[in-house]
């Protein structure tokens, strides 16, 4: 039986917020700022950054550690790193590249056009790993709110991607079937497994031009131009059932 789409479920982070734009520029105004850190390339900065911030969003994610904790861990090791903990304040460093971080942001290229587009004849949920509060603050400051039927926020459901529920409580809300829904997101192992487990069809926003481990899974590099984004979403392409070996490791 073939199923008509009625539900565009989107990623937030990275796939209409461009997250890892603002790191970059955050960063970069941090090797600015410090001398320490203009003996090391961008990129190694912005990796390690990143890497930081994976570990104690994990943390965030269950409730372990307070989102002001997270924030303090995290520059705290970040200057331990570079034997700098004596000379600086972990807060006030990570509070300089918090504001940096706020004055580059921006939507991804193409997500508003796209999402004013589906508005017309589509249900448009957020499927996200992160705080209520501050997702719902993000889509109200990037403009996107007004686009966005129902949302399903990990702390706000009890289950982050790749879990099954989190994607199930999302279809709850749209009202309508995973046979009827198209997700699409950037990570491979919480989007698209998750999406592919909860029997979403996914299609991979591939912005870095990473080799897909399964060709036969819809892939795109850009939102834009949005009538491309709607030709695959309306394309049914099957998809192979794949079960990562360890979610709670994604």
């Amino acid at each position: 039986m073939s199923f008509k789409v009625r539900v565009v479920l989107f990623d937030l982070d990275d796939t209409l917020y461009d997250h890892s734009y603002h790191i970059t520029s955050a960063i970069s105004a941090l090797r600015e700022k410090h001398a320490f850190l203009q003996d090391y390339p961008l990129e190694h900065l912005t990796q390690l950054s990143h890497k930081l911030l994976e570990e104690v969003h994990a943390k965030l994610l269950k409730g372990e550690i307070s989102l002001e904790d997270a924030r303090r861990i995290r520059w705290q090791k970040f200057l331990e790193i570079f034997r700098q903990e004596e000379n600086h304040d972990p807060i006030t460093f990570g509070a300089f590249y918090l504001n940096a971080y706020y004055e580059s942001e921006r939507v991804v290229p193409g997500s508003i056009e796209l999402l004013k587009t589906l508005k017309k004849d589509f249900s448009i949920g957020i499927i996200s790993n992160n705080l209520l509060a501050e997702q719902i603050e993000k889509m109200k400051r990037l403009g996107i709110s007004e686009y966005i039927d129902f949302f399903a926020i990990s702390e706000e459901v009890g289950a982050a991607k790749p879990d099954r529920k989190i994607f199930d409580v999302a279809i709850e809300r749209s009202r309508y079937s995973a046979e009827e829904t198209v997700l699409i997101g950037d990570s491979w192992e919480n989007d698209i497994v998750g999406a592919l487990n909860a029997g979403i069809r996914p299609i991979w926003l591939n912005r870095n031009n990473a080799e897909s481990p399964d060709p036969r899974i819809a892939e795109i590099s850009s939102l834009e131009p949005s009538e491309d984004v709607i030709r695959h979403i309306l394309n049914e392409i099957p998809t192979p059932h794949i079960t990562n070996p360890d979610p709670t490791s994604a």
